[in-house]
């Protein structure tokens, strides 16, 4: 029964990892699409998010590789590790949904243009 509950655990976690590197790629796709800001702010984000879901990976390949209750007590944090990825994957896409929302609508350019006057009169002498 032990051995069935883990097989069935490791496949429901797979499908989990592969949905979760789905919505990643699917997220970078989205940020080359953004502006110049976003795009760098979520490319940012995008790598973190690319090591979480390699540590995410290394402790599946733990639990996969652990036999009688060592299983139970490393799918802890492979839980965590596929949380911390989740919930980064959620704050990246909302930050993504701001930026598309910012250039849709043209919000924040004045702010651009202003920062770019003060610049322009930092210049002059």
């Amino acid at each position: 029964m032990e051995e069935e509950d883990k097989e069935t655990y490791q496949k429901t976690m797979e499908a989990r990892l592969a949905r979760l590197g789905a919505k990643l790629d699917q997220l970078k796709e989205g940020a080359d699409k953004a502006g110049e800001k976003a795009k760098n702010e979520i490319s940012r984000l995008v790598h973190d998010l690319r090591q979480r879901q390699e540590e995410a990976r290394k402790k599946f390949q733990e639990v996969k590789g652990a036999s009688g209750e060592a299983w139970v007590q490393l799918k802890g944090g492979l839980e965590k590790a596929a949380g911390q990825l989740k919930e980064g994957l959620d704050q990246a896409g909302s930050k993504l949904k701001q930026a598309w929302h910012k250039e849709e609508t043209g919000e924040g350019k004045e702010e651009e243009v202003n920062q770019e006057e003060v610049k322009q009169e930092e210049k002059q002498p």
